[in-house]
C-alpha cells in the first residue's frame, strides 16, 4: 500500500507488444472510499530494445548511527475540522521532538482515529520496524508510512520505526501528508542539535 506522496521504485517489464495497464485497487479511507483508477498506461510497439541485466539487490543498508536516543511516542487523533499529534495543532514556536545529532531514536506512533494516516517526515528517513504488531522486513528507507486507523475494537493503530538523526541539523516537520489533516493541524516540529 502506498500512501499520498509515497515514492517507490518498480521495475516493469513489459511485453513484446501491446499495452498494460497500471490500476489502484479501491480503498477505504476510513472517512472516504476511492474507486478502482487508472494510474497508467504502457504501449508496446516497433523493434525491440537491448535486454537490460536485472538490477542488483542491496546487500545491506546504510548503516544508522549506533547510538540510541529515546523512544517518543506520537498519537494521532481527527475530529474535522481539528487533526491533532499528542492532542496539540501545529505551533511553529514548539518543539515536538528535540533529537540529539549521532543518535538513532525508536518512536511509535499511534493512530486513534478512523482513518489512515500517511507519516511524512522532511530531511531524514527511516526504517519501518512494524505495523500493528507485525515485524516488518528490510526493505529500504522511507519518508512516508501509512498509518492504520483504530480497530473496531479501539485498539490504536500502530506503527514503529526507527528514527535517525544524522547530518542535518535545525528545524523540521513531520505531519500527515493528506493535505486538508495537515492544515487542520496534523503536524509537528523537529529540533535537531549536537546537544
Amino acid at each position: 500500500m502506498l500512501g499520498p506522496g509515497h515514492r517507490l521504485d518498480i521495475l516493469v517489464v513489459g511485453p513484446e507488444s501491446g499495452d498494460r495497464v497500471l490500476k489502484t485497487l479501491s480503498f477505504d479511507q476510513g472517512h472516504l472510499v476511492f474507486p478502482k483508477d487508472v494510474l497508467a498506461t504502457m504501449d508496446v510497439s516497433g523493434s525491440p530494445a537491448r535486454a537490460l541485466a536485472p538490477p542488483g539487490r542491496l546487500s545491506r543498508l546504510p548503516k544508522f548511527p549506533s547510538r540510541r536516543g529515546p523512544t517518543r511516542r506520537f498519537v494521532f487523533t481527527s475530529d474535522f475540522p481539528r487533526f491533532e499529534i499528542n492532542n496539540r495543532v501545529f505551533d511553529v514556536q514548539r518543539a515536538a521532538a528535540k533529537p540529539r545529532l549521532g543518535t538513532t531514536e525508536t518512536w511509535v506512533l499511534l493512530n486513534r482515529s478512523r482513518e489512515w494516516h500517511p507519516f511524512h517526515i522532511h530531511q531524514d528517513d527511516f526504517r519501518v520496524v512494524s505495523v500493528n504488531g507485525r515485524r516488518v522486513r528490510p526493505n529500504g528507507d522511507q519518508d512516508v508510512v501509512g498509518l492504520p486507523p483504530i480497530t473496531a475494537q479501539g485498539k490504536p493503530g500502530r506503527v514503529v520505526i526507527r528514527m535517525p538523526f544524522q547530518d542535518y541539523s535545525g528545524k523540521f516537520v513531520f505531519h500527515c501528508h493528506i493535505l486538508d489533516h495537515e492544515d487542520g493541524g496534523m503536524m509537528a516540529l523537529v529540533d535537531a542539535r549536537a546537544r
